[in-house]
């Protein structure tokens, strides 16, 4: 009874689902030669960030009812997670794979049905994924092929070979280079491009505090999108303009990538359809902006953007509008300095890794001890900085101690991919 309780509460979540991805994509069902190409082999397609992120969820989406596996493929760990995001408001976790892992195993890819891997990951892997014959996509190929800090790395420069005699392959970029185009055409793809005029945009770099800011802003009939990641924050500021601005709790909507996959289903809709002050989202979010009741929105950017895929992606929309849309940037340099912290954290510094290992190589084995008293309970660091010297073959770890393989060597790290970076 239980289970055909929770087997009918997934059907139900599913069609949900669907209804509301079949309306994200109705446009690009209308559009013949978008849908000719989805289904070919060998395509590159170079359109703006909406149109292209709508046509790659028509390519998984597609994939899914024939049953076929896919691989999606970006530059770095930034790009992917930027593109697993979006992807992930319209399909569920259970379906995609999405992990720090640098080293896969069948036991952990071969029930899902879309794996996500950088580069480097897909190179170190390429036996296993090789083997599953699968479509390859490869997402902003301007980065993971074309670019001038990738073209002599290794691992890219393996991936291009590989890439330009894959038959089975696919490419979605947002961003137009007239050289990767030459270069691919010339590799026998065929090459799909569509511009779009561009809305007016009124760019201002504001310079007071945040609740300045937004009282500034809180009697414009506009619709105003605040743009930040931590949901935590987010919801500081949904205190804050209920507190000090008086602005109601249900005058305001929320989305972020940390909702349950249902949470993000009905935030989205919630986006779309109920009219709003004040609108809080976390980038990646497929053009959520100019889906606002009150067009024209005005963009408050509170959050350093990592990439700038992920500022194209904010201000990306189907169609034209006439009216002016303001963008205003009001990070500082604190913000600034948080995202340094949290890059350093997905990317530890070679200093970093060597106070581990000596840490370890003092007798300290025990995981927990690294994370705990070294690491000060950060997991997701201890986590990272362990994976990369066990893939260095500095270390090896077992369930909940690490044994010393081999000395500390700056050469060994270096050719650990991860540690590599690429802007």
């Amino acid at each position: 009874m239980v289970n055909k309780e929770i087997q009918q509460d997934e059907t139900a979540k599913w069609n949900f689902a669907s209804n509301i991805l079949h309306d994200e994509l109705n446009k690009i069902m209308n559009v013949e030669i978008l849908n000719d190409n989805l289904t070919r082999n060998k395509v590159a397609m170079f359109l703006p960030s909406k149109i292209k992120n709508d046509s790659l969820l028509k390519k998984v989406q597609l994939s899914l009812e024939e049953h076929q596996k896919l691989i999606i493929v970006s530059a770095t760990n930034s790009l992917l997670e930027h593109i697993y995001k979006i992807i992930n408001t319209y399909f569920p976790e259970n379906l995609l794979y999405f992990d720090n892992q640098y080293t896969l195993t069948p036991e952990l890819i071969s029930n899902y049905s879309v794996i996500f891997v950088t580069v480097p990951k897909f190179i170190k892997n390429r036996e296993l994924l090789d083997s599953m014959q699968t479509e390859i996509i490869i997402d902003e190929p301007y980065y993971s092929l074309f670019h001038p800090v990738v073209r002599k790395v290794p691992e890219y420069q393996q991936f291009r070979k590989y890439a330009l005699q894959k038959s089975k392959i696919s490419i979605f970029s947002s961003i137009y280079s007239e050289e990767l185009k030459e270069f691919l055409k010339r590799a026998g793809f065929k090459i799909l491009i569509s511009f779009s005029n561009n809305n007016s945009f009124e760019v201002v770099r504001e310079r007071n505090n945040i609740l300045g800011l937004l009282k500034d802003y809180t009697n414009e009939r506009n619709g105003k999108i605040l743009v930040l990641n931590d949901y935590e924050r987010q919801k500081s500021l949904v205190r804050l303009l209920d507190e000090k601005l008086q602005v109601d709790e249900n005058d305001i909507r929320l989305f972020n990538h940390s909702m349950s996959f249902r949470e993000k289903l009905i935030s989205r809709e919630k986006f779309k359809n109920e009219k709003a002050n004040f609108y809080i989202t976390s980038f990646s979010n497929n053009g959520i902006a100019f889906e606002v009741k009150q067009f024209s929105p005005i963009l408050i950017i509170v959050d350093v953007p990592k990439t700038d895929i992920e500022l194209l992606d904010l201000v990306s929309t189907w169609m034209k509008k006439t009216q002016r849309t303001t963008i205003i940037l009001a990070y500082n340099n604190r913000f600034k300095v948080k995202l340094l912290y949290e890059y350093s954290r997905k990317y530890p510094s070679f200093k970093v890794l060597k106070l581990v290992y000596d840490f370890i190589a003092d007798g300290h084995y025990k995981v927990e001890e690294i994370q705990n008293s070294l690491l000060k309970g950060d997991k997701s660091l201890s986590e990272t900085v362990l994976n990369v010297m066990e893939d260095a073959g500095l270390i090896k770890v077992n369930e909940e101690e690490v044994e010393i393989l081999n000395n500390f060597n700056l050469k060994d790290l270096r050719e650990v991919p991860i540690l590599r970076k690429i802007y």
